[in-house]
């Protein structure tokens, strides 16, 4: 009984104390929150105190935790955040400060500077209008009001609105010492004024007060550049440096200085001092430099210390693949991407940038085929990659495909709207598919939100031009013309359409813009304007005349003739293109240019022989000239000469083997000799240089296909052709809809060769293909409208003909013909 009667007080103490326990415990956590509140801020401006800041910003968020609208500690930690450069952490304090004192001075000038400092103009003046209300006469409100009232000064160029915001400046100097955006603004206003001494002063007083201000040292030391102070510049970067030892830009920076003033070593060692272990990105510009500056090789010895096992390795490796890649070693420099691939996402990274660099290096290594395979992939895995759909579409439309085409580029638009590239893109992709107007929305969509960039503009106008609206297309070049005033493109199209048109004052206007851009394409194209202009308002022997004393001066003269002669040919005044080249040629008979154009005149004045000879006579002297020789063949064709044109292209092809434009001439010309074989082996070497080249293949496959029955060309065929599949290209579909007939494939055959009838009607062989297809299917309708359509074109006792009628008797007609 004892044992279980102390038992028994033993359990009544201990749950007595337990009892005790959970009250001091209750008691505690009952404390009222601001008490805790205010224990947290006490150590939060100790450890400020100390210097420790991390430290104290945690107490100061303890203390908002448990009491959020304690405004002193709020504003404490705002100013903890501003003065580590946290300005959008600290503007977001300030602003719940606001929030519950609406009238808070210090508040309201805080949001103020950092609004200035951030560019923010209309949120820093509202600002300020409420400060004003409440102290307008306080300097810190005076300074900026100033502050404000000199940034819309500058920006209306108004300089007596900026000197006097200055002065006033000037005056509050001395009681907004710390006020940023004051200091600022004086630096600026001597550097606008062309007084650097004056901004250096500026800025080493400003400097006393705000020491840490990045904007200001980086002008300090723009202003020692400019005065060619250069004893002072090292130790400003070293006073910079040590007040943001990790900048890498800084580094960078000093680098190049000492690079440009040749001490290679001293710009070595600014990069490796870096924080150790220096970053990712410090290491990559270290071995930027040594490409740049030693040369691939000691980069790569870098390199190779660098590619490891660590999370960083897919990143050097991509660099390592970049500079083996322009050292011309291709290969390893693919392997590296790769091997930087897996890494990446073994390590769940983003490997989407490096596989996209993969498919770019696989397509300049005329990979197209595997190129195109990493292009899906990635999109496969990212469908809204803007740049892979964009380079993706654009070989797609190379090779004939513009609507699988539009499709990527539909989704590369939701992602980005106005992607001047996109739209430029959709608008080619649109007009390729036939949708014109479509095309001239999207392009002028593409040209505005390019910023009317000369490049857009060009094929906006085109596309206005092809419409028949000049005048439209006159005004987008135009438009552009003032956003760009120097662009040579523009200047020589409007120069050429003012001249063409005969408007004299504005093409006159524009010969002296292009006279004083001065480079030799825009002193033909003045040149041209100033002849026809002198010939259309006085005659053509005054503006011969003037070409005669001295037109085209410095060694160009010969190329002003040959030019204003093409021009004029081109616009059909081919008399006038005759004088020319007339006195050209009396001045400068051996110009082989001037000889060219002579050429090409006798053949628009009837006289081939004439242009044979001259043709003849500039190969003989220069066989190099590929486009001369291509002339000469097609003279000979013309004539019907199918033996000379013949002798023509094999001795170009001898004086130029690698000629791609030549190849192409030699396999149109076989082809059309019937030389099956000799033209199917040149586009065979035609397509291994170009793969992407539609034509090319389509004309390789339909030689393939007909070459005979034998199983291996008609494989080669539907391998060469299956890029044509969708193509809008009514050429392309019927070679493609033709060998998957011959396969027996007859539904991709007749979905093919059907849109190939539509797009040809008054072909009869793409008739007759359609017509084969849809009978295969049992369309039999459709099939005997085809043949019909054969027959009247080709006529019913053509070979084509005949078997078109046999094969019209053989399809039944009836209930079931239009299945």
């Amino acid at each position: 009984m004892d044992t279980f009667g102390n038992s028994a007080a033993r359990m009544r103490l201990a749950g007595r104390a337990v009892v005790f326990g959970c009250a001091l415990l209750a008691l505690a956590a009952c404390r009222p929150d601001a008490e805790v509140a205010a224990e947290h801020e006490a150590r939060a401006m100790a450890f400020l105190e100390e210097g420790d800041g991390p430290r104290a910003r945690v107490e100061f968020m303890n203390a908002l935790n448990r009491q959020p609208n304690r405004v002193e500690a709020r504003l404490g930690l705002a100013k903890l955040l501003r003065d580590s450069g946290d300005r959008t952490g600290a503007y977001a304090h300030y602003k719940r400060v606001l929030d519950q004192v609406p009238d808070h001075l210090p508040s309201l000038l805080a949001l103020s500077e950092i609004a200035m400092l951030d560019r923010n103009w209309d949120a820093a003046g509202l600002y300020v209008s409420r400060a004003a209300t409440l102290a307008g006469g306080d300097p810190q409100v005076s300074a900026r009001q100033a502050v404000l009232d000199y940034a819309e000064a500058a920006k209306a160029e108004d300089a007596a609105g900026r000197d006097d915001a200055r002065a006033r400046l000037m005056a509050l100097r001395g009681e907004a010492t710390e006020f940023l955006p004051l200091h600022h603004v004086l630096v600026d206003g001597f550097m606008r004024d062309g007084d650097p001494e004056a901004a250096l002063g500026a800025v080493d007083i400003a400097l006393t007060e705000v020491p840490r201000d990045q904007y200001l040292h980086t002008a300090r030391l723009q202003l020692l550049y400019e005065l060619e102070r250069t004893e002072e510049i090292a130790p400003q970067f070293a006073r910079m440096i040590e007040i943001f030892p990790e900048s890498l830009p800084l580094r960078q920076s000093l680098s190049d200085w000492h690079a440009g003033r040749g001490d290679l070593d001293a710009a070595e060692a600014a990069l490796r001092e870096m924080t150790d272990p220096p970053t990712t990105e410090a290491q990559m510009a270290l071995v930027r430099f040594l490409v740049a500056r030693r040369g691939a090789d000691v980069a790569l010895q870098e390199l190779e210390g660098l590619v490891g096992s660590d999370e960083s390795s897919g990143s050097y490796r991509l660099l390592r693949a970049a500079i083996r890649y322009d050292a011309g070693d291709a290969e390893a420099a693919i392997a590296d991407v790769r091997e930087a691939v897996r890494l990446i996402r073994e390590n769940g990274g983003d490997a989407t940038e490096a596989h996209f660099l993969l498919a770019q290096m696989l397509d300049g290594s005329n990979l197209r085929t595997e190129a195109e395979a990493a292009l899906r992939s990635l999109l496969t895995d990212r469908p809204r990659h803007v740049p892979a759909a964009q380079l993706l579409a654009s070989w797609l439309m190379e090779r004939g495909q513009p609507e699988p085409a539009l499709r990527l580029l539909n989704v590369a638009q939701t992602a980005d709207p106005d992607n001047p590239q996109t739209l430029n893109l959709l608008a080619r992709a649109l007009s390729a598919t036939g949708s014109r107007e479509l095309a001239r929305q999207t392009q002028a969509r593409a040209f505005e939100a390019s910023g009317y960039l000369p490049e857009q503009a060009q094929y906006y106008a085109l596309l206005l031009a092809e419409a028949g609206n000049t005048r439209a297309a006159v005004e987008v070049l135009t438009t552009a013309l003032q956003r760009a005033p120097g662009s040579e493109v523009l200047l020589v199209t409007l120069g050429d359409h003012y001249r063409i048109s005969g408007e004299w004052d504005d093409a006159a206007a524009i010969e002296a813009r292009l006279e004083a851009l001065g480079t030799p394409a825009a002193r033909l194209a003045a040149e041209r304007i100033r002849f026809d202009r002198m010939a259309a308002e006085s005659d053509i022997a005054l503006a011969l005349d003037y070409l005669e004393q001295g037109a085209g001066q410095g060694g160009s003269a010969a190329a002003t003739y040959a030019s204003i002669a093409r021009a004029n040919l081109a616009s059909g005044r081919t008399d006038r293109a005759r004088q020319v080249l007339d006195r050209g040629l009396a001045r400068y008979p051996e110009d082989r240019d001037l000889r060219a154009a002579a050429a090409a005149v006798a053949l628009a004045m009837q006289d081939p022989e004439k242009a044979a000879g001259l043709y003849a006579g500039l190969v003989a002297e220069a066989p190099g000239l590929e486009r001369v020789w291509i002339e000469l063949f097609r003279l000979r064709q013309r004539q019907g000469d199918a033996a000379a044109a013949g002798r023509v292209l094999d001795a170009a092809l001898k004086a130029n083997p690698g000629s791609d434009l030549l190849l192409w001439e030699a396999a149109l010309h076989h082809q059309g000799q019937g030389e099956a074989d000799r033209a199917i082996a040149t586009y065979e070497v035609l397509l291994s240089r170009h793969p992407q080249s539609a034509p090319v293949r389509n004309n390789l496959a339909s030689l393939l296909s007909t070459r005979g029955d034998g199983r291996d060309d008609l494989d080669r065929a539907e391998e060469v052709a299956a890029p044509l599949a969708g193509s809008p290209v009514p050429q392309f579909l019927d070679t493609y809809g033709w060998i998957q007939f011959r396969r027996d494939a007859f539904e991709p055959a007749a979905a093919a060769l059907r849109e190939a009838a539509r797009g040809l009607p008054n072909d009869p062989a793409v008739q007759f293909h359609a017509a084969e297809a849809l009978a295969a299917i049992g369309r039999n309708a459709e099939a005997r409208t085809a043949y019909a359509a054969v027959l009247r074109l080709a006529g019913a006792d053509t070979p084509l003909g005949t078997q078109a009628q046999a094969r019209l008797d053989a399809v039944p007609a009836g209930p079931g013909a239009g299945n």
